[in-house]
């Protein structure tokens, strides 16, 4: 794994890419999570129970994901051995996230207990799942006939459709208890923004720097309370993990090592996400407010 792109933003999902690491500093609010003998860990969603899921590669190169319930690990992969890629996890332990089908086309997928369903959005070439709440709404992108993406909500069995005005690319990547939606989009005249989807009504976020590409959103918590990452600069580190609360934005990253990457917050501020070192290996944190 020699990219810094290995998880920007796990768009290769199961392709791309957990023992607690020694005890930090107790004041210390960051946790390294690594998968036991993995070569690289990203974690990618937490709920109020503290279990998480994400991401890793073994020491053969497969990628597989990942549930951690206390201190307990157990590799989740789709029926058949496929990879999958975990991206959100709810009160229920329902986990959403995205594989690679035999047909070598991404689609989403639903783990529920013992069981595992498929989400397609209808006439799609390609779906990726990215947030559920504990009402088991889903949120995530697709990809139409004409290669353009937008983001949708899928509520028990119907789909929407979730587009901000103007909007020429969309994801949606996080959904509240209260069915507030945060997400991304490029939008004409305006470039590449956050927005959020409360009532029906698109609001667009953050205006920061990121050169034209790379703003990601991954999730918000039922306090309204964003996380996610964006491009700082086209020097190296170059991704920064941001903070949105109410108006204010704060960024941060792993300490000493380079770039991070933020995806999810759960209701108690717990914050998790990857950080890459200098040499490109690549680790999930936990985040917790002191």
């Amino acid at each position: 794994m020699k990219s810094r792109n290995v998880f920007l933003p796990l768009v290769s999902m199961v392709l791309a890419l957990a023992c607690w690491s020694h005890p930090r500093a107790q004041s210390d609010p960051f946790t390294t999570i690594d998968f036991p003998g993995a070569t690289n860990t990203g974690v990618t969603g937490l709920n109020d129970d503290g279990q998480i899921v994400g991401v890793y590669e073994d020491a053969a190169g497969q990628g597989h994901g990942f549930l951690l319930s206390g201190d307990t690990f157990t590799t989740i992969d789709g029926p058949g051995g496929q990879s999958i890629g975990p991206t959100a996890i709810n009160a229920f332990g329902q986990i959403v996230g995205s594989y690679v089908g035999s047909d070598f086309r991404s689609h989403g997928f639903l783990r529920s207990e013992d069981t595992f369903a498929t989400i397609d959005f209808p006439g799609a070439t390609l779906t990726q799942a990215w947030g559920i709440n504990d009402a088991g709404q889903i949120v995530g992108m697709y990809v139409d006939v004409a290669s353009v993406s937008h983001g949708f909500l899928l509520d028990g069995e119907s789909f929407t459709t979730i587009d901000p005005p103007g909007a020429l690319s969309t994801s949606a990547t996080g959904i509240n208890a209260a069915g507030q939606i945060v997400g991304r989009s490029f939008v004409e005249g305006i470039g590449l923004r956050a927005f959020l989807l409360d009532g029906g009504v698109f609001t667009l976020l953050i205006d920061v720097d990121v050169n034209g590409c790379c703003l990601w959103v991954g999730g918000n918590n039922d306090f309204g309370q964003i996380v996610g990452y964006y491009v700082v600069s086209d020097d190296f580190p170059r991704h920064v993990a941001f903070l949105l609360d109410g108006d204010t934005v704060t960024t941060f990253r792993f300490p000493v090592y380079t770039d991070t990457w933020a995806y999810k917050i759960n209701n108690r501020g717990q914050i998790v996400g990857g950080y890459q070192e200098l040499n490109y290996r690549v680790h999930g944190f936990l985040f917790t407010p002191n």
